[in-house]
């Protein structure tokens, strides 16, 4: 998919896209999904590369996702992860990434805000209104863990709560954490 504009809309309660483990090149390309659940693998750097925007709206995301797209939006979106060694999400390549009214459930992780180059520096990170839920707390790490050792981020959270996580061995604090970086 190049250049192309492409929305996905779930028309039933079980409507499903296994991405299994994707990595596909979506250059320039504007993607939304809507009322979908998405299943992806907990594999590394998978998802849809060099997209030029992503949209997720009232969608179930299983598995860890990897937002590519220079902007990502997230609204209405519930994840879930059971593997503590895994988190929902990475927002790996986007410059700006917006989450809003989401709730992310997880094992002990739940975002890894990290790039090793090649998005705007600043990127930005914007939570508002979301709820973090672990079953389990992982040794110092909180719910959003910053990584700005080769990017800088402006990270904004907004009326959000992190329950379950250990408090981050930076911050001291469950809900965020610059573990490493500038």
């Amino acid at each position: 998919i190049t250049g192309k504009t492409v929305k996905f809309v779930g028309t039933t309660n079980d409507a499903t896209i296994n991405l299994g483990s994707v990595a596909r090149t979506a250059a320039n390309s504007k993607l939304t999904f809507v009322n979908l659940t998405l299943i992806k693998s907990n594999d590394l750097y998978k998802g849809f590369h060099h997209v030029a925007e992503e949209t997720y709206i009232n969608c179930n995301i299983k598995g860890m996702f990897w937002a590519y797209g220079s902007t990502a939006n997230f609204e209405g979106c519930t994840f879930e992860q059971t593997d503590s060694n895994a988190y929902n999400i990475w927002t790996y390549g986007a410059d700006v990434i917006n989450f809003k009214n989401c709730t992310f459930n997880s094992g002990g992780r739940s975002m890894l805000v990290y790039n090793e180059g090649g998005s705007a520096d600043p990127s930005y990170i914007n939570i508002r209104n979301c709820t973090f839920n672990a079953t389990q707390a992982v040794k110092d790490k909180a719910a959003i863990e910053i990584d700005s050792t080769y990017n800088s981020y402006v990270v904004n959270i907004d009326d959000s709560t992190a329950t379950g996580f250990s408090n981050g061995n930076i911050s001291g604090n469950s809900l965020w954490n610059h573990k490493l970086g500038k």
